[in-house]
């Protein structure tokens, strides 16, 4: 019984120590999913999507026009942010991080980082 005792107390600790690197420190490199997303809440979120090059990237308006995919194979249509403010590299990018919303037809982006 003691020596039971004496192997909970390392075995939490253990615990601990497991579940603060699986939630804190373990870096994402899966897709993110549209579906997360409440259409409804226009607060910012990240999310990891591929970018879709064969689609075309329109850079003649006041925001960037491109299309992405999601982890559920999911074809979103991407405004912003205005070309100017692209990550440089950004036409050859295969997996980029975008911060924004859902909006009524597509995915409004405030910032685009290149991974």
């Amino acid at each position: 019984m003691k020596t039971l005792q004496k192997l909970i107390l390392p075995f939490l600790v253990g615990l601990f120590i497991l579940i603060v690197y699986l939630f804190y420190f373990d870096t994402k490199d899966d897709l993110g999913k549209f579906s997360s997303f409440d259409p409804n809440n226009s607060a910012s979120k990240e999310i990891r999507v591929k970018l879709l090059k064969d689609r075309g990237i329109d850079k003649a308006g006041a925001e960037a026009i491109y299309y992405v995919i999601d982890a559920e194979n999911k074809v979103m249509m991407i405004f912003g942010p205005s070309p100017d403010k692209l990550p440089e590299g950004f036409d050859n990018a295969d997996i980029i991080t975008l911060l924004g919303h859902l909006s009524g037809n597509g995915f409004h982006a405030h910032s685009v980082k290149i991974e």
